[in-house]
């Protein structure tokens, strides 16, 4: 994993590492009507907030959303975001196992921030969305008025009130929790 003189957050993408035997597993259906869903969103959004209860698959939902839009042109680019460096490790094992990892560049919020380098994107994965309504986050975003951008959040409100709706126009519900475990993808508490 290459990290960039910016800071232990933000990495680089580099060439294909793919290991046969460490790869994704196949979507569940649930995971494919979510990432179709987004898809079919953004034809009238441009943000659209990914709703999947914790233990879902966010990070292998965002994964396929990536892959499916660095799959339409070899020119375009994506930034996945976090707020976290834990987070940003997790997102970018999992662009390598997809193997799009080199056209996807993992970075921290706050390192952008510090930084003011603004790389260039097609698409966003924001991480964590319902931070991405702070004034400052906010502005990093809209430093990209063309980007789709997906949130993915398990808890799509903030403890201060602030809306999602300023920045989000759409959601996406992957599944609920209920429906999970009926399913048997999650075990009740």
């Amino acid at each position: 994993m290459a990290v960039d003189a910016g800071g232990p957050a933000m990495m680089h993408g580099s060439a294909p590492n793919r290991d046969p035997n460490n790869q994704l597993p196949p979507l569940r259906g649930y995971q494919s009507d979510a990432v179709n869903g987004v898809l079919s969103s953004w034809r009238s959004h441009r943000a659209v907030c990914l709703v999947a209860p914790t233990g879902a698959g966010k990070t292998r939902i965002a994964v396929e959303i990536a892959n499916r839009c660095l799959s339409t042109d070899p020119s375009t680019r994506g930034i996945w975001l976090v707020h976290r460096r834990e987070l940003a490790i997790q997102g970018r094992s999992a662009l390598i196992r997809a193997g799009i990892d080199h056209r996807v560049e993992v970075s921290t919020v706050q390192a952008l921030i510090a930084n003011g380098r603004r790389p260039e994107a097609q698409f966003i994965v924001a991480d964590e969305s319902h931070h991405y309504v702070s004034d400052e986050w906010t502005k990093l975003l809209q430093a990209y008025p063309d980007a789709r951008i997906v949130g993915a959040t398990a808890t799509p409100e903030r403890s201060d009130g602030r809306p999602l709706g300023d920045l989000f126009t759409d959601l996406v519900l992957a599944a609920s929790y209920s429906e999970l475990i009926e399913a048997g993808h999650l075990v009740p508490c």
